[in-house]
């Protein structure tokens, strides 16, 4: 696991481009965002809501691509450097020729996504109400916790001992089982962009996304460790930054770094230990 991290490392430092395309991204998304939910009216509002879910569709559509390409780039032997930074300057071209041929099943995924998780809450839900009890008595007085912060934490502060037991294994149960489903969908991206045959189908992608924690568990487990502590540091180095501007500004260069590699080292994780490829190098689903 540590070279596929070295190498990650790598990647996302000599592919300039992709970190350029993350940082437009990010500068003009919000600006597009505020434009366009100007609008009146809940029929447009819904149209609005829909052109921006295609418009970051979009975007990622072409952005996995680019990751993908540089990760086939990164194993090549290239004998004339000029070739290498040629291959790198394509990496623009690989965006824009993947939106038309993977922003449906990519919008796909997104919507198996959200409907998944949307099934595994509410069963979480049902089994916090079986196996923990109901929250009936926070439910009831919804009112006086959304009024503010401190009067929810007065609130919560004067439940009975019981009840405050309740409400922490809920919150312990619903977090846990949240990572877990985590866990289970974290490479849905790759497990597209690396399917067999390049068939871009998105059911499969699912199923063999959950499958990869019961493939390496250990490994998986380390894995999410390692994103963890990116996690960590980009929240540490926010709350250190916050109060400065050009403190702040250094802190967005480096969570957008941070953030590029952690995507690099999940396309390339996922290539190196799962994907079928060309070299027939890699565990796949029906080995073992």
């Amino acid at each position: 696991m540590f070279d596929i991290i070295k190498k990650s490392y790598l990647i996302t430092k000599n592919n300039s481009p992709i970190i350029l395309f993350w940082i437009l991204y990010l500068l003009v998304m919000p600006i597009c965002s505020s434009v366009l939910l100007r609008v009146q009216g809940t029929l447009l509002l819904f149209f609005t809501l829909f052109l921006l879910i295609l418009l970051n569709v979009a975007f990622f559509s072409g952005w996995f691509k680019m990751i993908k390409q540089a990760i086939k780039n990164s194993e090549k032997n290239y004998l004339i450097e000029d070739e290498k930074y040629k291959d790198i300057l394509d990496l623009r071209i690989s965006f824009f020729e993947a939106i038309p041929e993977y922003m449906l099943p990519l919008l796909s995924i997104f919507a198996i996504y959200y409907f998944a998780f949307l099934a595994w809450v509410m069963t979480t839900i049902k089994l916090a109400e079986k196996f923990i009890g109901k929250i009936d008595f926070l439910l009831e007085n919804l009112k006086t916790i959304q009024v503010s912060t401190a009067s929810a934490l007065e609130y919560i502060q004067n439940l009975p001992t019981e009840q405050l037991k309740i409400l922490y294994e809920w919150q312990t149960f619903l977090i846990l089982s949240i990572a877990i489903f985590g866990i289970f969908t974290l490479f849905l991206p790759p497990a597209l962009y690396f399917e067999k045959n390049n068939k871009k189908n998105p059911l499969r992608a699912f199923l063999n996304s959950f499958k990869v924690f019961f493939k390496k568990p250990v490994e998986i487990i380390i894995f999410n460790v390692v994103i963890g502590i990116l996690f960590f540091i980009m929240m540490l180095l926010q709350a250190l930054c916050s109060a400065n501007l050009v403190l702040y500004f250094f802190y967005f260069l480096i969570s957008t770094w941070l953030t590029t590699y952690f995507v690099v080292l999940l396309f390339n994780y996922y290539d190196k230990r799962f994907a079928y490829n060309s070299n027939n190098r890699a565990d796949s689903f029906r080995e073992n």
